[in-house]
């Protein structure tokens, strides 16, 4: 029979059945070789738990321990902080236009649309800077007055202004 290493290792670390670990027992016993292949392996392995005792003791300088742990978890707390605030940030500011808006859109659709003006009697002005072309545009309309005050613009001038009414 055959042994290879890894059913040695099972031997070693009792991970076998009994009857299992009898044959190899008997092997070991009667099989010089396979007896140093044995003792081979659990050197081995002590010598790998001593070295890993070993690196457990032996401790990294504080400074160098401290830039690799702490500059990287500081700075991936840093730049997580701020991209979650700044999504806060620019979200409430997004809230508060819109919010804004829901509010202040009705009134200003409701205002520019005449139809929905409660008062019936509606009147537009218009202004012209001749009194003929203020007596042309009142001789088309019956539904326009001319304003008898006198009015002037900015530069002085007097304007003839017109008040019709809109049903």
């Amino acid at each position: 029979m055959k042994i290879d290493d890894s059913k040695i290792i099972k031997f070693i670390n009792n991970d076998l059945s009994r009857s299992e670990k009898n044959k190899i027992q008997l092997l070991i016993n009667n099989n010089p070789k396979i007896k140093f292949r044995v003792e081979g392996l659990r050197n081995f392995s002590s010598i790998l738990k001593e070295e890993s005792k070993a690196n457990k003791k032996t401790k990294m300088p504080k400074n160098l321990y401290e830039k690799i742990s702490v500059e990287q978890s500081t700075k991936k707390r840093y730049v997580s902080n701020n991209f979650s605030n700044f999504y806060r940030i620019a979200a409430g500011i997004l809230a508060f236009v819109l919010i804004g808006w829901v509010i202040t859109m009705p009134n200003k659709t409701y205002l520019s649309q005449k139809s929905y003006l409660t008062d019936k009697n509606y009147y537009s002005s218009k202004i012209y800077y001749t009194k003929s072309e203020r007596d042309q545009f009142l001789s088309k309309y019956d539904n326009c007055k001319a304003d008898k005050q006198k009015m002037f613009d900015e530069n002085n001038e007097e304007v003839f202004p017109v008040i019709c009414k809109i049903d």
